[in-house]
C-alpha cells in the first residue's frame, strides 16, 4: 500500500507521509508503526506484525526505510543471560538474516532489546547499516550495558537520534565509591567517570549529524547519578544535540 502511494507523490511530497513513532511504554493511540513490524522468539522464528511496504507476505526488504522490533508477549523469555543458550544464536541470526536485506534501512526500533552487545557488533559486521542508519532506537533495554554501546554505537557514523529511553540501567554504577560518600566529609572529593559517560560521549564524537539523544527515564530513582557524569548532558548539548532527561516521576 505505501509503495503504491509513494509512485503516485512527487518526490517534494515525501515529507507529507508520517515518521514512525513510539511512545515508551507504548501508546497505541499516538503511535505511528514502521513500515515493518515483526517479533523475532528466541527459536529464530520471525512474526511479521504488519506490511506498509507490500500487500504480499515476502515483501521487498530492499525498499524498506523502518523497521521495529517488538518484545514476545508477555511471559517470554528474554535478557542477556540466555545469550550463550543455543535459543539466543538462533534469535541472533534471524534478527541479522533479517536486517541484511534491509539495505536502505534508515530507522531500526528495538524494543527490548536482547543480546545487545553480541547484537550490536553483528550488525556493524554483517549488516550496510553502519551506512543507512539515521535513527535508532533501543527503549525498555535490559542489557544495553555500556560494553554494549562502545562495542556497537561509534560505527553507526550516520545517526541523527539515539532513543536509550528506560534502557540505562543503574546497577552498572551501584559498586562505585563515590556514590556512598558522606555528605559531610571534608576530604576532598575525586569524580569517577561513571559507567555509561564515555560510551555516550564517544558516540556523539563518531555521529558528527547527531541531533536528539532520549534518556527519558534516567531521573527515576537517582538512575541519573549511577549512570552519567553530570557535566555530560551539558557536553552534548554543547556539541548541538538535543539531550532529553524526562522528568522524576518514580521515587
Amino acid at each position: 500500500m505505501l509503495s503504491s502511494l509513494l509512485l503516485l507523490l512527487k518526490p517534494s511530497c515525501y515529507h507529507l507521509i508520517p515518521r514512525p513513532h513510539y511512545s515508551w511504554p507504548p501508546n497505541p493511540t499516538i503511535d505511528v508503526p514502521a513500515e515493518l513490524e515483526v517479533i523475532i522468539t528466541e527459536e529464530g522464528e520471525i512474526t511479521q506484525c504488519n506490511n506498509s511496504n507490500s500487500n504480499s507476505n515476502a515483501p521487498d526488504y530492499s525498499v524498506i526505510k523502518s523497521v521495529c522490533i517488538k518484545p514476545e508477549p508477555h511471559g517470554a523469555k528474554f535478557g542477556s543471560k540466555y545469550a550463550d543458550a543455543p535459543q539466543g544464536k538462533l534469535y541472533q541470526d534471524a534478527m541479522v538474516s533479517l536486517l541484511k536485506q534491509c539495505t536502505s534501512l534508515e530507522e531500526l526500533h528495538w524494543h527490548r532489546s536482547k543480546h545487545c552487545e553480541i547484537m550490536l557488533t553483528r550488525l556493524v559486521k554483517e549488516t550496510t547499516l553502519p551506512a543507512t542508519l539515521l535513527v535508532l532506537s533501543i527503549p525498555g533495554s535490559r542489557d544495553l550495558t555500556p560494553e554494549a554501546m562502545t562495542a556497537g554505537l561509534p560505527h553507526f557514523h550516520q545517526v541523527q537520534s539515539l532513543d536509550f529511553q528506560m534502557s540505562l540501567d543503574m546497577e552498572h554504577g551501584t559498586h562505585f565509591e563515590s556514590m556512598y560518600r558522606d555528605p559531610y566529609d571534608s576530604g576532598p572529593e575525586v569524580e569517577e567517570d561513571m559507567p555509561y559517560s564515555e560510551p555516550l560521549l564517544a558516540a556523539a564524537q563518531s555521529m558528527p549529524g547527531l541531533k536528539e539523544l532520549n534518556l527519558n527515564g534516567i531521573m527515576n530513582f537517582d538512575c541519573f547519578k549511577y549512570c552519567l557524569n553530570a557535566s555530560v548532558p551539558g557536553q552534548l548539548r554543547g556539541r548541538g544535540v538535543n539531550v532529553i532527561l524526562g522528568c522524576k516521576e518514580h521515587w
